[in-house]
């Protein structure tokens, strides 16, 4: 979970729980080793376990190796706990993560989202190709507000469960009888930005799945996160024939009023209000190893889906409005009016 010194436990760094999110250890240099064997990541990363000194530690902020390793943007020199705003894109290969932290810095209130995703620079980019994308996590200090099942607790749900269950313990919209697509490609990563500048201040991500999920023409989710990270809205656009299921993994039991589900974490409530759903399909919830799933079914080939959550009660109504091609969501904030429309075609998202 994310805390004062680390981001999120989530893939290859989860087997190191106490390292500092801006470094790399040794754990990790041999996990790469011993899981990508042949890959030329895991040939880079031996040849560089045989150059470093033993226990030595390499800072992502450390411009020339970053350069060296992954010939990505350029890193900036400052610490990340010298930053009031970040919008933090872990370059660990294979891990594809795009992570969003509170501009209340690194305090034990602060707020962090997660998404699967990489996007290097302001051109279209690729996820890593797992069943799990696009999915999502979102925490407020050291509590989960929304889970990453494979990774809850010490080992995980996906762990203890087995592994079958692939992306039916994922934060997305789930396929009937497609766990896992092993000949799909990497998801593509269509906007990746951090608007805190913007007249409404707001982090906005889109990810176009459909190169992994291939038995669909179309799987596409947009994330608006607002608010200073209390609240999300979720955006999904999926056409094919398979039937769906819209999944949320969180650590509280969850209470259903009519479209809204609630649950509470610490004294934090979490609203999820369903805005739309193509079948118009009621919320379910079942219980796994103390991580409550929050579902609904849907059976529609042209399907959309539209949610709306926030914590701390900032969200006191919400409404939907559509028109020819668009979806929007009109919410009041701690009292602010505001409007996100979202569009069939994947048109950037509309944030006022």
């Amino acid at each position: 979970r994310p805390h004062l010194l680390n981001f999120f436990e989530v893939g290859s760094e989860a087997n190191d729980a106490s390292a500092p999110h801006t470094f790399l250890s040794l754990a990790y240099w041999h996990h790469l080793i011993s899981s990508g064997r042949s890959t030329p990541q895991a040939q880079q990363a031996k040849a560089i376990l045989n150059y470093v000194m033993p226990n030595t530690l390499w800072p992502r902020f450390s411009k020339a190796f970053a350069n060296f390793y992954w010939s990505i943007r350029a890193v900036p020199t400052v610490t990340l706990a010298a930053k009031a705003d970040r919008m933090y894109v872990a370059p660990s290969p294979g891990a594809g993560l795009i992570g969003v932290r509170s501009s209340t810095g690194f305090q034990t209130n602060a707020r962090a989202a997660l998404m699967f995703a990489t996007h290097f620079g302001n051109s279209s980019a690729y996820s890593h190709a797992n069943p799990d994308a696009p999915g999502f996590q979102w925490g407020d200090g050291a509590d989960w507000l929304v889970t990453d099942p494979e990774y809850f607790n010490s080992s995980g749900v996906m762990a203890e469960a087995g592994t079958p269950n692939l992306s039916d313990v994922s934060n997305i919209v789930t396929l009937n009888g497609y766990k896992q697509n092993g000949n799909g490609a990497q998801p593509q990563i269509v906007y990746a930005e951090d608007n805190t500048a913007a007249a409404t201040p707001h982090f906005y991500t889109q990810i176009n799945a459909q190169p992994y999920w291939t038995m669909t023409s179309t799987y596409r989710r947009d994330y608006v996160w607002l608010d200073d990270l209390r609240v999300a809205l979720v955006w999904d656009r999926i056409v094919g024939s398979p039937a769906k299921k819209w999944r949320l993994h969180v650590p509280a039991s969850v209470t259903i009023n009519g479209s809204v589900a609630t649950y509470t974490v610490n004294g934090k409530t979490v609203n999820v209000r369903n805005l739309l759903a193509s079948s118009n399909g009621a919320w379910a919830v079942e219980n796994t190893l103390n991580v409550w799933r929050l579902s609904q079914d849907d059976s529609a080939n042209d399907y959309r889906s539209l949610k709306v959550m926030d914590v701390g009660g900032r969200v006191s109504a919400a409404t939907l409005t559509t028109g020819s091609g668009w979806y929007q969501a009109n919410i009041t904030i701690n009292g602010v009016a505001r409007a996100v429309r979202f569009f069939d075609d994947g048109t950037h998202a509309l944030i006022q």
